[in-house]
């Protein structure tokens, strides 16, 4: 996984890849959890990532995740804000 700023207030998931064989193994979830935590920590306000219009398995897994379209390939999700 790869994260990268951008702008002041949005985190960019890059990249999400799980091995073949590992997947539905909640290892895709602990991956969005730790690029949550450090969005929060950053303090972003949003945590974006691109998915491709036909990969529809990793659409309904992100939709599941909280996950909303935001753009053509792009989902968001609001994040907590952080006291």
């Amino acid at each position: 996984m790869s994260l990268k700023h951008q702008g002041p207030t949005t985190v960019l998931i890059e990249q999400v890849l799980v091995a073949p064989g590992h997947e539905g193994r909640g290892v895709g979830h602990r991956l969005l959890d730790h690029a949550e935590g450090y969005a929060i920590a950053h303090r972003a306000e949003t945590l974006a990532i691109v998915v491709e219009n036909d990969n529809w398995r990793a659409r309904s897994f992100y939709r599941r995740m909280g996950f909303m379209p935001a753009g053509h390939e792009m989902f968001e999700r609001l994040l907590p804000r952080r006291a």
